[in-house]
Parts: C-alpha cells; structure tokens; sequence
C-alpha cells in the first residue's frame, strides 16, 4: 500500500511525501540531505543553545531561523513550529519562556533524526 502525507505518530515526525517531493523523487539524494540534517541540526540546536545561554535575541532569532528552513525541507510540522516561536522571540527581543521551547524543540529534533533515519534506510 502506498503511503501519502505525513508519517503515522508512530513512524515518526516528517512527512515522506514532502520530502521525496522537495528532492524531485530522488531517494539517493534524500538519503544525502538527510545526512546532512542528521550532521549538521545539532550544530544548529548548540547555536540555539548559546543564544538562549547568553540572553542574544539577533542569534536566537538566525539560529532558530536556520533551523527552521531545514526541518521545513522533510515536513517536520512540530519542529518548524516550534523553531518559529524561538525566532520570534529572538525577532521581538523577548526570550522569556525560551529555554523551555529550546527544550521541547530538542527533543523534537531528535524524533526528527529518528524518523528520517527510518525513512531513508527502507
């Protein structure tokens, strides 16, 4: 049976058919960019990190930004969301409440990497 939308809560956090769809079908390249998510997404949550740690509204707001457009790419839904609301409030000056989004955007993040690891090997 072949799948459409988002994967089910138990598969995991991305939606297949978007991210097939933004590499034009391509699973050999999906597999490159998932790689490449996998690699560079905790860098991406360190800068998140960081920004929270010394109160940087400007790197928040890149870093979450950053991080938004890449989960975008797999359909990450939850982790868009959740990187938006951290942009925002790097946009707007106003991190309080950030490290608590930081949080659930990280564990998040890691349901991501599952999902698509599990996505890509079959």
């Amino acid at each position: 049976m072949e799948r459409t939308g988002p994967m089910s809560a138990t598969e995991g956090a991305v939606d297949r058919d978007l991210a097939l769809a933004n590499v034009g079908g391509d699973q050999e390249l999906l597999a490159e960019i998932v790689e490449l998510f996998v690699v560079e997404s905790p860098r991406m949550l360190a800068a998140i990190d960081r920004a929270v740690a010394s109160s940087d509204p400007t790197a928040l707001q890149l870093a979450a930004h950053t991080l938004k457009g890449s989960a975008s790419v797999f359909g990450a839904q939850r982790a868009v969301e959740l990187s938006f609301e951290l942009e925002s409030m790097g946009g707007a000056g106003e991190l309080t409440g950030a490290e608590e989004i930081r949080a659930l955007l990280r564990a998040e993040i890691d349901h991501v990497i599952s999902s698509l690891e599990a996505l890509v090997a079959g």
